[in-house]
């Protein structure tokens, strides 16, 4: 996990008052994400991982949070060094929190299907084979994709 330094990471905590966020379209609250490597100094993240998710609160009270819509906040990226290989870096309540999700493709699982028997049962094989020709054999015969 990256290393935080709560000085920075925070801007607030708040307890037990509630946060209400007065942010408007016309005026948004702008946060600039800046990496800063170990010794401090702008440079790449020490030990973030472009294929983690990472959350980090930046407000955070007891009570509630009132007002809070994402698309009032505007995150400027320009200074983060660190490769993020396509993933990207969100604002989202409860406490205020800036997360990073990272950008890997859907992994496939296994399916099974059932049905009772004497009932048609209908799977397009576009969404069995893999891209291009393939067959697969089931236990009544094989399925072909072209």
């Amino acid at each position: 996990m990256p290393t935080e330094r709560p000085a920075r990471a925070g801007i607030c905590s708040a307890s037990p008052v509630a946060l209400n966020l007065q942010a408007t379209s016309a005026s948004k609250f702008n946060l600039k994400l800046l990496s800063l490597g170990a010794s401090g100094a702008a440079g790449a993240v020490t030990n973030f991982n472009k294929d983690t998710n990472y959350s980090w609160t930046i407000a955070s009270t007891t009570g509630s949070v009132t007002n809070f819509d994402a698309s009032k906040f505007n995150l400027d990226t320009s200074s983060f060094s660190n490769d993020l290989a396509g993933g990207y870096f969100f604002v989202e309540s409860g406490s205020l929190k800036i997360s990073f999700t990272n950008n890997h493709a859907p992994v496939a699982g296994t399916a099974t299907y059932i049905r009772p028997a004497g009932l048609t049962f209908k799977i397009a094989i576009a969404n069995l084979l893999p891209i291009g020709p393939a067959t697969r054999t089931t236990t009544r015969g094989a399925l072909t994709g072209i």
